[in-house]
């Protein structure tokens, strides 16, 4: 009997059918699995890619995982061009700076450190390995073990080093960076099983909450203040003043929070940042971020109170003299010396996205501008000059206008220096014509005695707000200019005719207030006052506050020209606060008239408004400081 096979091949045949079969089972798994060709990690991701290099990740256990306090990626570099006898070596170029604010340090691979002062890590030989890349593994250590989300820029140079034939020991013939200048991938990762945001700002469904309407390009490893000294300056004549703004703040995110992308604090010995006050000092400057702070008081220093305590005080708190918010966007940087001698050559430079605007010389318009203050020859406060304590500290709001505070020390040399803001972005530096800008320190306290003076400390000191005919600047706070800026001069308010002023000038050319100023509505007898207008002769004072009674009576305006302007601020007692603002001191026209028609559209009346003066001033207090925001005086033009 015959058996019909159908279409099925001889057994010889079959054999091989199922084996072909098998494979092709197989190849997808083993693919799917890295076994076979390129290594492929789950939800693979692209970090950095170039026509030469590229650098991939995936998520999850693959490519990051935690080990106590050590975090570590796994990196793929495949490398285009990768052959022997030529070799490439990576380098990794840490922002040091982001690290820092993220609470990362400590940088490895393969076991080599990182360079702390400069952020590099580097060179790594890559292979040729068939396409698939060449593996390397980074290693960070977290500062705490707060839960959180991290990400730092990487900053990424590959160098060709071509060698005399095939000896690998042969010296080096040329290196060559073969990626752009600015070449980086994200270092990202979400710290001790957190689960909010990812360090991308993407939420759990993957959506990415709204970017904020101004943006940092993030600063280099280098001062930002010579960083962006690079961008071309305004051209002559176009601006016609700036004004530091009381209300403007920095650009939070959407969820109005303080955005430290755009409140950024450097500095020179790359000190750690801390996010959680305490009383230690973990290095010779530790640095701590103050994030939309609730909790405001008095930082100043206390005859009576523990140096210990206070500085965690001083750490947590907002203070209450600068401008409020009442929480959000309400934050503020603690430059904390461990001594005298940690002050020593330390530089610091704050950025902020916003600060207020300049007005176009030709269109009139206000246009937004951002600023750096640069804080150096920091100088520690001695003997007489050191009277609340040994705290050693500078503290930063993200507001300019509400200035700095320092305690423990003597004098500070600030740098100022303001930019346009185009698409969110620093584009060019400030550049004022002389007579165009000023900038101007209010509210100058003088601690001396004089004969109606009631409390004292020493012979020739005294705490009295209500001290007046103070002759002499041994304990007064005052500003000296430096370049960029004209002499120093009282305050011309340009809203009256009046030259009234409390300030004097010494023999040796020291501006002082003769008055103390009154920042206590209790004053040294145990009385209280409900308001400044109900102390006795107050009009022989004045109002140490924001927006304060007579401020302009106890400032120097200093006229600034150029595109960076330099100050010297000393204090009086060695627990000082200045405010920091700028003014337009002539009038300014509107472009365009004003049509205002009546009920019955048979009249039409055509005003002309022009805003003589929006000043904004900078004051100054050791621990309680005024910044007048100035009337709008209209004169209307009817026709």
């Amino acid at each position: 009997m015959e058996t019909h096979r159908g279409i099925l091949p001889n057994r010889r045949l079959r054999f091989w059918w199922a084996v072909v079969g098998l494979i092709a089972l197989v190849v997808p798994y083993v693919t799917n699995m890295g076994l076979l060709a390129k290594t492929v990690y789950a939800a693979e991701k692209t970090l950095y890619k170039s026509d030469r290099l590229t650098v991939t990740a995936g998520d999850g256990n693959d490519w990051k995982w935690e080990n106590g306090r050590e975090v570590s990626w796994k990196f793929q570099f495949i490398d285009k061009d990768a052959n022997y006898p030529n070799k490439d070596e990576v380098t990794f170029l840490i922002d040091k700076e982001a690290a820092a604010k993220q609470g990362l340090t400590d940088f490895k691979v393969n076991g080599q450190s990182w360079d702390a002062k400069t952020g590099e890590l580097g060179g790594f030989e890559l292979y040729y390995n068939g396409g698939s890349g060449h593996s390397l593994i980074l290693t960070a250590k977290s500062t705490t073990d707060e839960k959180r989300a991290v990400s730092v820029p990487v900053g990424l140079s590959l160098t060709r080093t071509a060698q005399q034939g095939a000896k690998i020991k042969a010296p080096k013939l040329a290196e060559t960076n073969l990626l752009p200048d600015d070449a980086k991938m994200m270092v990202e990762a979400n710290l001790f099983g957190y689960e909010g945001d990812d360090a991308t700002g993407e939420d759990e469904g993957g959506t990415k909450p709204d970017e904020p309407e101004t943006t940092l390009p993030a600063p280099s490893s280098d001062d930002p203040a010579d960083v962006y000294a690079k961008l071309p300056d305004t051209k002559q004549g176009i601006v016609d003043g700036f004004l530091i703004e009381r209300g403007v703040r920095t650009t939070p995110g959407s969820d109005n929070k303080t955005d430290f992308n755009n409140f950024q604090l450097w500095s020179s010995m790359n000190a750690p940042v801390y996010t959680t006050a305490d009383a230690d000092h973990k290095a010779p400057v530790t640095i701590y971020q103050k994030k939309d702070v609730t909790a405001t008081g008095n930082i100043g220093g206390s005859e009576n109170e523990d140096d210990a305590t206070r500085l965690q005080y001083v750490r947590s708190t907002y203070h209450n003299q600068y401008e409020q918010t009442g929480g959000d966007n309400q934050s503020a940087y603690t430059i904390s010396f461990e001594n005298d001698a940690a002050m020593t050559d330390a530089k610091f430079t704050v950025v902020y996205d916003h600060v207020g605007s300049y007005v176009d010389s030709v269109t009139k318009e206000h246009h937004p501008i951002g600023a750096t203050m640069t804080i150096s020859n920091v100088t520690p406060a001695a003997g007489d000059h050191l009277q609340l304590g040994d705290m050693h500290f500078i503290d930063v709001p993200n507001n300019l206008y509400s200035g700095v505070m320092y305690h423990g020390i003597e004098s500070l040399d600030i740098k100022l220096q303001f930019y346009t803001l185009v698409d969110g972005k620093f584009a060019e530096r400030i550049d004022v014509d002389e007579g165009d800008g000023h900038v101007t320190f209010s509210l100058l306290n003088n601690f001396g005695r004089s004969a109606n003076s009631s409390s004292s400390v020493g012979a020739d000191f005294s705490w009295d707000q209500l001290s007046t005919g103070i002759n002499n600047s041994k304990y007064a706070e005052t500003v000296f200019g430096g370049a960029g800026t004209l002499a120093a001069q009282p305050y011309d308010d340009p809203t009256t005719d009046s030259d009234d002023t409390f300030m004097q000038k010494d023999a040796a050319g020291v501006w002082y207030s003769t008055v103390h100023g009154v920042y206590d509505l209790t004053d040294v007898n145990g009385t209280s006052y409900k308001s400044y207008l109900d102390i006795p002769n107050y009009q022989d004072n004045f109002e140490d506050s924001l927006g304060g009674t007579n401020f302009q009576m106890a400032a120097l305006q200093s006229p600034v020209s150029g595109d960076a302007y330099n100050f010297t601020l000393r204090t009086g007692d060695g627990n000082t606060w200045q405010t920091i603002s700028a003014a337009v001191m002539h009038p300014l026209e509107l472009t365009q008239t004003h049509k205002l028609v009546t009920t019955d559209d048979t009249t039409i009346q055509q005003r002309l408004v022009m805003l003589r003066l929006k000043s904004q001033v900078i004051c100054t207090r050791r621990t309680w400081q005024s910044h007048l925001l100035m009337t709008e005086s209209l004169i209307l033009h009817t026709g």
